[in-house]
């Protein structure tokens, strides 16, 4: 006789996990309440296992940064541009073909694109229930297409916000605490040049800046 399987349900007991309560949020669904990642906006399966694993996964992590670094009031704005390439870089792995490299700043991304990767354990199991039940295959690529395109707008609209400024925060990148005390550290030049006139005030400062260890 075949075990019978049970459904576990959302408990509140996790949302004062010390690895979940960060990020664990409850929704309300039409099964019930279910879990949420307040960082990644994606709906998980309600077992704890599932939300554990979650909680160690490079998407997971990398969202994480990003947005603690928006909401703290003491962030280092030196490695933003880190982070949010981090993120963009992730997005992209997503929709892409995993057989390409991408650049989105000197390639197009649509020319990439995956149709058919996976768009996450809710999405796609939807879906399998949804195909049980009839629904077309011609409609299943039409879903799966708007899921990708709204991906693809998101990483244009980071892209877009980020590209005047790129290499700005590049730059600025350098003087991050554990690049200011190398000893051979890049000099500052391109940077001051860009808000100081004066060459004399630019060679006093680069020659102060030589000298942190």
């Amino acid at each position: 006789m075949p075990k019978p399987q049970y459904s576990q349900k959302f408990r509140d007991s996790w949302l004062q996990d010390p690895d979940l309560k960060e990020w664990l949020q409850a929704v309300e669904s039409t099964t019930g309440q279910v879990a949420k990642c307040k960082f990644c906006g994606t709906i998980l399966r309600s077992h704890y296992g599932d939300l554990k694993t979650h909680t160690l996964s490079k998407k997971h992590q990398q969202n994480r940064r990003v947005n603690k670094m928006f909401e703290s009031k003491n962030t280092d704005h030196t490695l933003l541009c880190g982070e949010l390439t981090n993120l963009i870089d992730t997005l992209v792995t997503e929709v892409t073909l995993p057989t390409h490299k991408i650049d989105i700043f000197t390639q197009n991304i649509r020319d990439y694109l995956d149709q058919r990767c996976y768009l996450g354990f809710r999405f796609e199991k939807q879906i399998q229930e949804m195909k049980e039940k009839g629904f077309p295959r011609e409609e299943e690529e039409v879903l799966r297409n708007r899921c990708i395109q709204f991906i693809v707008c998101l990483i244009d609209e980071i892209k877009n916000r980020l590209l005047e400024n790129t290499t700005l925060m590049k730059q600025l990148s350098r003087i991050i605490v554990e690049k200011a005390l190398h000893h051979n550290k890049e000099n500052l030049v391109d940077i001051m040049a860009r808000f100081v006139s004066s060459t004399e005030l630019i060679a006093k400062i680069d020659d102060q800046w030589q000298q942190i260890h």
